[in-house]
């Protein structure tokens, strides 16, 4: 349960913090991922901290017995599958983006991700999720 409190905290943190920098941001995301797609070592640098973090959450906390906690494993497996896609398969990964409206899907995905992070947060410090 501590490890669990302690990931609800920083990833609250985390993922709060950089969904409101990226909706605030607006055309910045969007061109970031351009740069992304252009770079391999960008891609390789991406794919190694989503395997690594992703693999220690999901190795380290795979716990299902709450929703934000289960949030947290699934958090990490998704890290864990993303960094793997980006190893293996860089190429198809990328091109699943194609024709997509970047700004408008980092802008929905930054509030998502920001309403994610508050619910982690509230979880981690105890304010209104039954912990």
């Amino acid at each position: 349960m501590e490890l669990s409190i302690f990931l609800a905290k920083v990833l609250g943190i985390y993922l709060s913090v950089a969904g409101l920098g990226i909706f605030l941001t607006k055309d910045t995301p969007a061109s970031f991922m351009e740069e992304f797609k252009k770079s391999a070592s960008l891609r390789y640098f991406g794919a190694m901290l989503a395997l690594l973090f992703g693999a220690l959450i999901a190795v380290g906390h795979n716990v299902w017995d709450s929703p934000w906690q289960s949030l947290i494993t699934f958090i990490g497996w998704l890290a864990l599958l993303k960094g793997a896609f980006l190893f293996i398969a860089p190429n198809w990964f990328m091109n699943q983006w194609e024709g997509v409206n970047m700004s408008q899907v980092m802008r929905i995905g930054a509030l998502v991700i920001y309403f994610i992070g508050l619910y982690l947060l509230f979880a981690g410090f105890g304010l209104f999720v039954a912990v």
